[in-house]
C-alpha cells in the first residue's frame, strides 16, 4: 500500500503568521499580502487594504506638514524597482491614522525599514518586500525633552559619583580581604602550632601519667606489702587524680588527632551489638553503686558494622558516663537497632534534662551547660564533641531530645555496609584495642569517684 504524498504547506498562511510586520507589493506599489503582525502595528483590517495603492492606504498626515515618511518611502520603493538591489532606509517618522472607533487622528510610530525585491525565474521584478522594525520606544527615549535631558546629565553626573565611591570600596574591601586572608593564614597557623603544641604536651603527660598509675595500683594491690589506713587514702587520691588527669589528656590527644586529619583509623566489621554491650556494661557497678538501674538492650544485628572500635566504644563510654553524671535517680537505657541500611543506638537517661536553649550548642567544644543539677561539677566539656566528630569519621550522625526535668536521649545513627568509607581505611580483620581498654578503665574509675561509697 502506497503512503499519500505528504500534504505541500501553505505558504500564505505561513507568511501571514510571520511575528514581523511585513507588506508584499506590486512593482505598482499595490499591497497584495500582509502579515498579521503589520496589520496589528497599523491598526488595519486585511480586507480593508488589500489591493490598494500602499499610499492611498497611508498618506502623510495633513496635520504635519514637514513630514516626510511618506515621501522617502516612496523614493526607497522606486530605488529597489530601478536598481533592483534592497533598500535599507533610515528611521522614519510615520503617523499611522487611528480607527474612527478609536477618535480618529493619528498614533506617532519610528519604524526602520527595509525593502526588497522578489524576481521570477527568468529575472523579473515580480514583487517587494516592505519589512519594518519599531524603534518608537528608542526614538522617544532618544528625543525626551531638555528637562529630562537634563534630569539625566544629573542622574548620570551622580552615577559617575556613586561609580567612584564604589570603585573607593572596592578598593577598601579588597586590602580589607586581603588583611583577612593574612590574618586567616596567621590564624591557621596559630591553630596548627597550637595542635602541634596540645598533642606534644599531651604525649609528654601521658608516658609519666601511665608509669606512675602502673606501680599506684601495685602498691593499692598490696603486691609490696599491706598498707597503713592513711597511706591507702593518700594513694588512691593521688590514683583517682592520676586517673581523671589521663582521661583529659586521651581526650585532648583525641582532638589534636582528629584536627590534623584523622589518617590512623581502620574500619574493621564488628559485632556491635557484643562490643556496644561490653563497654556499657563496664558502668554496671558505678550504676548499681549509685542506686541506678543500668539497661542494655543490644540484639544481635542482622551483619556486622564497619566501625573504628576504639573510636566506637569511646562513643558508647562518653554517652553512658555523660547520663550517668546526670542523672540522680531512675536509670539509663541502652538500645540499640537496625533500620532500612542503618543502624542506630540511643542512651536515654532520666537525669535533669538539657535547657531548650542549650541544645543547639551541645556538641561545641568546651561548652559546658550551667546549672543543671549532675553528680559532679567536673568536666572540660569536650566528650558529647568527640562523640559528633567521631560519628562524623563514620559517616553517621548523632542528635539529642531533652525535655528540662525529664531526661535526654542521644541517637547516634550509623549506615551499614562500607560504601561511604575510605577504601585505604578499611580492614577485614579487627586488630588489638588496648587503648579502648586503658580509656574504659578511665571512665569507670572516673564514674566510681561520683558515686556514694557504700557503707
Amino acid at each position: 500500500m502506497t503512503a499519500n504524498p505528504p500534504q505541500a504547506p501553505d505558504f500564505r498562511a505561513l507568511f501571514e503568521a510571520s511575528p514581523n510586520p511585513y507588506l508584499v507589493l506590486t512593482p505598482g506599489f499595490v499591497i497584495v499580502a500582509v502579515t498579521e503582525a503589520y496589520l496589528r502595528a497599523t491598526q488595519t483590517r486585511r480586507e480593508a487594504i488589500l489591493g490598494r495603492h500602499i499610499f492611498d492606504v497611508f498618506p502623510d498626515n495633513p496635520d504635519d506638514p514637514a513630514a516626510t515618511g511618506v515621501t522617502n518611502l516612496r523614493a526607497s520603493l522606486e530605488r529597489v524597482v530601478k536598481t533592483g538591489a534592497p533598500d535599507a532606509m533610515a528611521v522614519q517618522k510615520y503617523d499611522i491614522p487611528r480607527p474612527e472607533a478609536d477618535g480618529g487622528g493619528f498614533d506617532v510610530r519610528y519604524w526602520s525599514p527595509l525593502n526588497s525585491p522578489v524576481f521570477d525565474g527568468d529575472g523579473t521584478l515580480r514583487y517587494l518586500i516592505h519589512r519594518v522594525e519599531d524603534v518608537t520606544d528608542f526614538v522617544q527615549l532618544k528625543n525626551q525633552d531638555a528637562e529630562q535631558s537634563r534630569k539625566n546629565a544629573a542622574l548620570q553626573a551622580l552615577a559617575g559619583e556613586m561609580e567612584g565611591e564604589i570603585f573607593r570600596r572596592a578598593q577598601q574591601i579588597q586590602e580589607a580581604n586581603q588583611q583577612l586572608r593574612t590574618a586567616n593564614e596567621q590564624l591557621g597557623e596559630l591553630d596548627r602550632l597550637k595542635s602541634e603544641f596540645f598533642a606534644n604536651v599531651s604525649h609528654e603527660f601521658r608516658t609519666p601519667l601511665t608509669l606512675m598509675l602502673g606501680p599506684t595500683e601495685d602498691l593499692l594491690a598490696g603486691r609490696a606489702g599491706p598498707l597503713p589506713d592513711a597511706a591507702r587514702k593518700e594513694l588512691e587520691r593521688v590514683h583517682r587524680n592520676a586517673g581523671r588527669l589521663l582521661k583529659l589528656v586521651n581526650a585532648l590527644l583525641d582532638l589534636s588527632r582528629l584536627e590534623a586529619g584523622p589518617k590512623e583509623e581502620r574500619f574493621v566489621p564488628a559485632d556491635l551489638a557484643a562490643l556496644t554491650t561490653d563497654a556499657a556494661s563496664s558502668f554496671r557497678s558505678a550504676m548499681e553503686r549509685a542506686g541506678l538501674k543500668l539497661t542494655v538492650d543490644c540484639p544481635r544485628l542482622s551483619e556486622p558494622v564497619y566501625v573504628a572500635p576504639d573510636l566506637w566504644e569511646q562513643i558508647v563510654l562518653n554517652l553512658v558516663s555523660n547520663a550517668f553524671k546526670f542523672t540522680l535517680q531512675g536509670g539509663v537505657t541502652l538500645r540499640l537497632y537496625e533500620h532500612d541500611r542503618w543502624v542506630s543506638l540511643e542512651v536515654e537517661d532520666t537525669g535533669s534534662g538539657i535547657p531548650a536553649p542549650e541544645l543547639p550548642r551541645l556538641f561545641e567544644r568546651f561548652h559546658r551547660v550551667p546549672g543543671t543539677a549532675s553528680r559532679t561539677h567536673e568536666g572540660t566539656g569536650i566528650g558529647l564533641a568527640l562523640v559528633q566528630e567521631f560519628a562524623r569519621l563514620h559517616g553517621g550522625t548523632v542528635g539529642v531530645k531533652s525535655q528540662e526535668g525529664h531526661g535526654t536521649t542521644f541517637t547516634v545513627t550509623l549506615p551499614l555496609g562500607h560504601a561511604h568509607l575510605p577504601p585505604e581505611r578499611i580492614r577485614t580483620t579487627p586488630h588489638p584495642r588496648s587503648a579502648a581498654r586503658e580509656a574504659t578503665t578511665a571512665y569507670v574509675q572516673e564514674a566510681l569517684q561520683w558515686s556514694p561509697t557504700p557503707k
